[in-house]
């Protein structure tokens, strides 16, 4: 598989304590795209966590200077039924 990232930039799987900065980026995504915070929460973010497996099915990527560039995740909901998100 080919590095599709930039030099310097890491892919790696989140962990609890990535929580805060996850749902700081979701918040920063919703600023963006819609002029104002949405209403994720931190505990928001850690119910979609314990629904997944985050070793498997959770991707953080981290710019060269150690922030948090990019968070994504995929569920299987049901056996036709997937949920995905991507922030970047």
């Amino acid at each position: 598989m080919s590095n599709l990232l930039k030099t310097g930039y890491l892919l790696r799987r989140p962990a609890l304590d990535d929580a805060p900065g996850v749902q700081a980026l979701l918040t920063a995504v919703e600023i963006a795209e819609f002029g104002e915070p949405g209403d994720t929460s931190l505990e928001d973010l850690l119910d979609i966590w314990r629904r997944i497996d985050l070793a498997r099915d959770a991707w953080l990527v981290v710019a060269p200077d150690g922030e948090l560039a990019g968070y994504g995740y995929a569920r299987r909901r049901q056996t036709v039924r997937n949920d995905v998100a991507v922030y970047v």
